[in-house]
């Protein structure tokens, strides 16, 4: 058995907008800031309690209120915190995955003092691609494999918290994800359950046996990010849930948000540049009207 290379280390990114071989976006620590940011907005700084998780306030077992002898105190209730399971990041058209690669180790990070966390949420940043060839960077099980460019992996999109389109080739391909995930069909399959760690499991009909080290929380309404130059956002068909889709850029690192919809099922949240991209390139979030993420809400 031929055992594969160790990938090649990532690049230390600065401040400024920088190409990299393999990787057609421009990369920088503002990017990844940004694209953090916009993903710690869809899931809470805590984690909810579980049932089997032990509150204040919780009412005593039965029998220890009656328990006052001082000589057997009653015992101490303790449990081990559980691990969260972390929440996936899905990139389609991952290429060599260096964009993702960094995203997995930049929200996955200890946190610095002061510094702002993503949410108390681990995350799983995977790809999907055609060849598994191109890839470089992601280890084998956060690879995901389709039969061709055209092909949906529809199982791991609904199982994901958010979706990321770095740019994609065709922007047909972003509009059906965007439409399969907006208008779900009664025989959609249902999000991949929490498995122990080696478990293998499949992960829909279009995927491959894996093993991962824990099933990604399922989502029911991905936030999507969408990555390219500003020319080809029009090709996506998506502008028109903002108006039209203009940005307007004054030189800074310019936001526009909008809230507005033709469709009322699908609206763009934020569109942006000079977040340490390119001048040319930009940044869109967009989700579905009144999604609900992780139960939490957005």
């Amino acid at each position: 058995m031929t055992v594969p290379p160790p990938p090649p280390p990532l690049p230390t990114l600065t401040d400024q907008p920088t190409r990299y071989p393999g990787c057609c976006a421009s990369l920088s620590e503002p990017l990844l800031a940004t694209i953090a940011s916009l993903l710690s907005a869809i899931i809470p700084t805590t984690n909810p309690p579980t049932d089997g998780d032990v509150r204040d306030g919780d009412s005593p077992s039965p029998g220890d209120e009656d328990n006052d002898d001082g000589d057997n105190p009653p015992p101490t209730l303790t449990t081990e915190p559980v691990p969260p399971l972390p929440l996936l990041l899905l990139s389609v058209g991952s290429g060599t995955g260096l964009l993702e690669e960094l995203l997995h180790a930049h929200l996955n990070r200890p946190r610095e003092a002061g510094a702002e966390a993503v949410g108390e949420r681990p995350w799983r940043v995977e790809g999907v691609e055609v060849r598994s060839s191109v890839n470089v960077h992601l280890p084998g099980d956060r690879v995901n494999h389709v039969p061709g460019t055209w092909a949906l992996h529809e199982g791991r999109a609904r199982a994901a918290a958010a979706l990321l389109f770095a740019y994609p080739r065709d922007g047909r391909l972003v509009r059906r994800y965007v439409e399969a995930l907006a208008f779900p069909s009664s025989a959609a399959p249902a999000p991949a359950p929490a498995v122990p760690v080696g478990v293998e499991v499949e992960v829909g009909a279009e995927g491959r046996s894996r093993r991962g080290d824990a099933a990604p929380s399922p989502s029911p309404s991905p936030l999507v990010l969408w990555l390219g130059p500003k020319c080809d956002w029009e090709d996506t068909g998506l502008a028109c849930f903002s108006g039209g889709g203009r940005l307007e850029d004054d030189g800074d690192d310019a936001t526009t948000t909008t809230t507005t919809t033709t469709t009322g099922v699908i609206e763009v949240l934020e569109l942006r540049s000079g977040v340490g991209l390119a001048e040319y390139e930009m940044l869109a979030a967009l989700r579905r009207r009144g999604a609900q993420c992780q139960g939490w809400g957005l």
